[in-house]
């Protein structure tokens, strides 16, 4: 990762809040790291840009994209919370899925929906990179990691090296606090009295935040140079969740049985499904609201030198206010502090104390679930790694919930020191993974790193066997030879259990990771013995191979991180190349102001107003803040009033469609696709009655929706397709943008049916589709087997076809399927195809060459085939073809 780079990106993927830091070299050549703004609708549905996106997810019904940051977590909790998403990343690894509606979705995929509006505020800045860190919790294990990457990989970051190795994208989230606090010293925020890092100290983090506690101990130590930072990895407490949401659910516990014994009711016997989550949605938002407002106060108080028992005795206190929170019931009460500590007690471990090391391997699960815990499973560690309990120089905390005061006072207590709180807990951790990002571009080696949890495989009698002990080093430098597994006699499969923990047997505290099954081609003897290998790499991610001794072909082979590159290897022009049209830019407009006047003049018939309106409004420098204004105007406008203003609302429609292709990250283009969505499913209702309708409105919503390419719009394109009703002019446009959105099997297969149709338009229109849907040219070109039917229409109907201009888009399709000049996607058809591809371009050469008078098109034509021929035969294209080519795949971008 030693490659140029103007920016390094480091970013928090949180349980609660998720975080971008960007950071460039300064003037003075120093690094200087950033906290990123992140695009985002706010409550209300007010576009904001803000340092934290909420890591919560909307979606929203019959809307076809999620809504993510703080009116998912907001304004859409409180009204729809069984359609919202919260702590996804709890769930990392786990396989456990998300059901909202009739659908379900990943782990992985939600967060990679957050990943995608980080990478929108990326864009946004105009830091276009796939290039970037992402930290993890250092106790994840390598299902977790794996599905961050798989996260990642889903939001186009990019996860392996060009040769296919994982990439180094993923970093512990303590080592980030770390190298956050370096740079916090080497720039003087940080006094060496506070403590001295030029020797090596033994540091302590512990790391709250939403949803997961890391505790881990390090050796570290640094001087001025910026790459010389020496950070060892002592011990890591094992995977924890416990962080605030664990604190609000106590809370909101307690107010609801408190409204229940006031009312003599049960909120878990409501018939009603959606009122159950609604009610303990509101509890539970005002549990988090209610424990940060105690603490800001306390703080406060700190702050002006007040101590905490006079703090106490004045008995501050906040009030919790939710009128109508069921049945024409509210609750309304005062709380105070002590009352407040007494609610999270069970989190704070007071039971136990650093004795406990001692006797740690006879604690039971009723010991775990709270905060010292996993600092006494470090100690542990830290014990049998180095052979003794070490001393603490320093503890540091990070994460948000290390800003609650009795968090603070459990851990000074348990220490016997006062820990230090300089960490800004919100962006310590993003600003140190770019900070870490920037040295690997400078050079710096990737420290090794050390698991968290020993992992084992269960075996018979519900024991385990240990493989790989917690603090090895990782990334392992030859495989672990495992000794002394047998398959049990007469098995025609095995079923492998992954398990984590220091137990050595399959229960607390050790914890099933997955089970794997292996099919045998043959039943085994007994007790047939088996070679086992196990690797662990710089990712913390494993790979168990095995082979039975007796026959080594019957291998095993288990990867739990099989991620690809998703990036094109083609060196040839991308099959959807961007179209710039430079604009003068113009001053920035007052928005309320110039939107009101833009729907005032769609009302008028003054045609200069509108276009003026209009054009101000496309080159004005802040143009982009009038996506969401439009969009929601838009949405409140009905289909008769549509028709009514039919030029002015076509005119508004299109600046929607415009503004948002301009600014595909910002966050109002949301509201911009739902808004077009709204217009195009209209058309129900009014079209069989109103050709100016379609034609006017509906087709221009349609040339929209192929702008803003959002794939959620392929079910209602498909839906207009084949509406048997609809005009050959709307099927066009909706085929054209259709082809900009989706390259899917069900969206080509229908396309291809009208390759051989009556209509002109919708030849041309199909065949440019499916080039551009099948183009081989493409990041993720369609698998041959799906293309071969829309290839056979083609083939067929360039034999019959006598319009040139049709024609042209056919062999431009042809070429595009039956393209072999990429060497790695060189087998693309069957010889058999590839010759017929081959045999009708050159059969149609030949009658072009037999003709003697040729128009305009018929010679656009006669070039377009030498451009396919030298594609289909494997030839390099000259820079004039190529540029025909990428005019040719934009060709129809501009329907209107």
């Amino acid at each position: 990762m030693a490659e140029k780079q103007d920016y390094f990106i480091g970013i928090d993927l949180g349980t609660t809040n998720s975080v971008i830091s960007w950071g460039v070299v300064n003037r003075t050549r120093k690094f200087e790291p950033k906290v990123l703004q992140i695009g985002q609708i706010g409550a209300d549905k007010k576009a904001q840009r803000v340092d934290l996106l909420p890591s919560v997810v909307y979606f929203e019904e019959d809307s076809y994209a999620p809504f993510v940051g703080e009116f998912a977590r907001t304004d859409a909790y409180k009204s729809q919370p069984q359609r919202v998403v919260r702590s996804i990343k709890s769930l990392m690894g786990s396989g456990e899925m998300r059901e909202i509606g009739r659908k379900k979705f990943s782990p992985a995929y939600v967060s990679s929906l957050i990943l995608n509006q980080i990478r929108a505020a990326m864009k946004y800045k105009g830091i276009d990179t796939d290039d970037v860190v992402i930290t993890v919790p250092a106790s994840f294990d390598d299902n977790m990691r794996a599905d961050t990457i798989e996260a990642a990989k889903r939001a186009g970051f990019r996860v392996t090296n060009l040769d296919g190795t994982p990439r180094d994208i993923l970093l512990d989230e303590p080592r980030a606090a770390l190298y956050y606090l370096i740079y916090l010293q080497r720039i003087d925020e940080i006094l060496p009295s506070v403590i001295d890092l030029s020797s090596q100290k033994t540091i302590l983090i512990f790391d709250l935040g939403g949803g997961t506690l890391d505790v881990s101990l390090h050796h570290v130590q640094a001087d001025n140079d910026a790459l010389d930072v020496s950070v060892d990895d002592i011990a890591i407490s094992r995977y924890t969740r416990i962080g605030g949401d664990n604190f609000d659910e106590l809370i909101a516990g307690f107010f609801q049985k408190e409204f229940e014994e006031k009312f003599n009711l049960s909120i878990g016997a409501i018939p009603e499904s959606y009122i159950q989550h609604e009610i303990k949605s509101k509890l539970l938002l005002e549990a988090e609201s209610k424990k940060r407002e105690i603490n800001d106060t306390f703080t406060q108080g700190l702050t002006q030198k007040a101590t905490m028992e006079r703090l106490i005795e004045a008995e501050l206190k906040v009030e919790i206010h939710l009128p109508n929170l069921y049945d024409n019931k509210g609750y309304k009460r005062k709380i105070a502090w002590n009352e407040m500590t007494s609610i999270i007690e069970p989190l704070l471990g007071w039971n136990l104390s650093r004795k406990d090391v001692e006797r740690f391997d006879d604690l039971t699960g009723e010991d775990a679930n709270n905060i010292i815990y996993p600092i006494l499973d470090v100690l542990k560690k830290a014990e049998k790694r180095i052979g003794s309990v070490p001393e603490i120089d320093a503890v540091f905390l990070n994460g948000g919930m290390t800003r609650f005061i009795p968090v603070q006072d459990r851990l000074e207590k348990f220490f016997g020191k006062k820990p230090y709180t300089l960490l800004d807990p919100d962006v310590s951790v993003a600003k140190g993974a770019s900070l870490y990002h920037y040295s690997l571009h400078q050079g710096l080696k990737p420290k090794s790193v050390i698991l968290a949890e020993s992992t084992g495989i269960e075996i018979k009698g519900g024991y385990v066997k240990n493989l790989i002990p917690a603090g090895t080093v990782a990334p392992t430098p030859k495989p672990i030879q495992i000794e002394g597994l047998m398959i049990p006699e007469g098995a025609s499969q095995i079923a492998i259990p992954f398990y984590r923990g220091e137990g050595k047997e399959s229960k607390f505290p050790n914890e099933k990771k997955l089970e794997q099954v292996i099919k045998l081609p043959f039943t085994c003897k007994k007790d047939e013995p088996l070679y086992v290998e196990v690797s662990i790499n710089l990712n913390k991610t494993l790979h168990f191979r095995g082979h039975l001794i007796s026959n080594p072909d019957i291998k095993i082979d288990i990867k739990v991180d099989d991620v690809q590159s998703n990036k094109p290897s083609s060196t040839q022009p991308s099959a959807l190349p961007p179209i710039n049209h430079p604009t003068k830019i113009g001053p920035e407009l007052d928005v309320e102001e110039t939107v009101k006047n833009l729907f005032d003049s769609l009302a008028s018939s003054d045609g200069a107003i509108k276009q003026g309106i209009e054009a101000d409004i496309l080159k004005a420098k802040n143009r982009s803040d009038f996506i969401f204004p439009i969009a929601e105007k838009l949405q409140k406008i009905p289909p008769t009033q549509l028709l009514m203003k039919k030029a002015s609302s076509r005119r508004a429609i299109l600046m929607l469609g415009a503004l948002g292709a301009e600014f595909p990250e910002h966050p109002g283009v949301q509201n911009a696709f739902n808004a077009l969505i709204k217009v195009c499913s209209q058309r129900i209702n009014v079209h069989e009655n109103n050709e100016k309708y379609l034609k006017m409105i509906l087709g221009m919503g349609i040339v929209a929706l192929g702008r803003l390419k959002n794939p959620a719009a392929e079910n209602l394109l498909l839906q207009i397709l084949k509406d048997p009703k609809m005009l050959p002019s709307i099927k066009g446009t909706t085929i054209v943008s259709l082809a900009k959105i989706t390259s899917s099997v069900n969206a080509l297969s229908v396309v291809s049916q009208y390759i051989c149709g009556r209509e002109i338009l919708l030849r041309n229109t199909s065949a440019w589709a499916i080039g551009r849907m099948g183009s081989r040219d493409s990041a993720k070109p369609l698998p041959v087997n799906i293309l071969k039917k829309s290839l056979e229409e083609l083939l067929y109907q360039t034999e019959r076809e006598t319009e040139s201009v049709t024609l042209q888009m056919m062999v431009y399709a042809i070429s595009e399927l039956s393209d072999q000049r990429n060497p790695s996607r060189r087998e693309v058809f069957s010889e058999q195809y590839a010759k017929l591809s081959q045999q009708a371009l050159e059969r149609l050469r030949e009658k072009m060459d037999a003709r003697h008078k040729l128009t305009q098109d018929d010679q656009v034509l006669k070039k377009t085939i030498k451009t396919g021929l030298d594609m289909v035969y494997g030839r390099q294209l000259a820079e004039e073809q190529v540029r025909a080519l990428l005019i040719m795949r934009s060709k129809l971008d501009q329907i209107e």
